[in-house]
């Protein structure tokens, strides 16, 4: 992925049959220092482990921990562990470690 790369979730479903569709809004995110851009209400920690480290796609780990600010007001900032997810603002600063040592 490069810096303009975009994760849509809004697409992971069939699309729905009725004619009101809501699509989820695109946000520009930092992680690790890097902007992507971001489709979605809230992120989780594999999706910013994919952004932070797409070299490690596919790879096991065994520790992941995120660090966030700027969030919306429900979860400003806070850590994520495991698989977790918190709603996504724009310009929302994700910090992203990754380790394989148990």
């Amino acid at each position: 992925m490069n810096d303009t790369d975009t994760i849509d979730h809004a697409g992971d479903a069939s699309p729905p049959t009725t004619a009101l569709v809501r699509s989820a809004a695109v946000r520009s995110i930092v992680v690790n220092g890097r902007s992507h851009l971001f489709a979605g209400d809230e992120i989780g920690t594999k999706d910013l482990a994919r952004l932070a480290f797409p070299e490690q796609q596919g790879r096991s780990y065994a520790a992941l921990t995120v660090a966030y600010e700027g969030g919306p007001l429900v979860a400003g900032s806070g850590l994520m562990t495991g698989r977790t997810t918190t709603p996504v603002a724009e310009g929302q600063s994700f910090s992203v470690s990754l380790t394989d040592k148990s």
